[in-house]
Formats: structure tokens, sequence, C-alpha cells
């Protein structure tokens, strides 16, 4: 899960490097000069999809590691 939450990360970070949407800043937008028009539909439908699939992992780990914790680990949660 983690690998996955990293790769997402990072693909993310890249994407919106890349992406050419205008950055909303205190100087008002401000174009990326970087940005490849494709980009910006990627980012977004990447967004849009993986972020509740990551969730939904987040959330079914988090039950997974409680049903089958036994003991002292148990009596922490």
């Amino acid at each position: 899960m983690a690998w996955l939450t990293v790769a997402y990360i990072s693909v993310g970070v890249i994407l919106s490097a890349f992406s050419s949407g205008a950055y909303l800043g205190s100087l008002g937008p401000i174009r990326n000069p970087l940005g490849i028009e494709g980009f910006t539909s990627v980012y977004k439908g990447l967004l849009d999809t993986m972020a509740p699939l990551l969730y939904g992992v987040v959330a079914l780990s988090l039950l997974m590691r409680l049903r089958w914790s036994i003991g002292v680990e148990r009596q922490q949660w």
C-alpha cells in the first residue's frame, strides 16, 4: 500500500509540473511555461479515478488489520 501511494504522489507531481493550466497565486493567474496540453486531462483523470480508489484501499487495509489482530495489538484499537 505504501509503494502504491508513493507512486501515485510521484506521478501526480510530475504530471502537475507539466500540466498547462494556470496557477492562481498572489500575482494572479500565471501560465505554466513548461505546460503540455495533453497532460492536464491526464492529470485530472488520474486524480479523479485513483484518489477514491486509494482511499478505499486504505480503509480496507485498516479494517483487515483490525480483523486479523490478536492479543495486545487488538487491545490497542
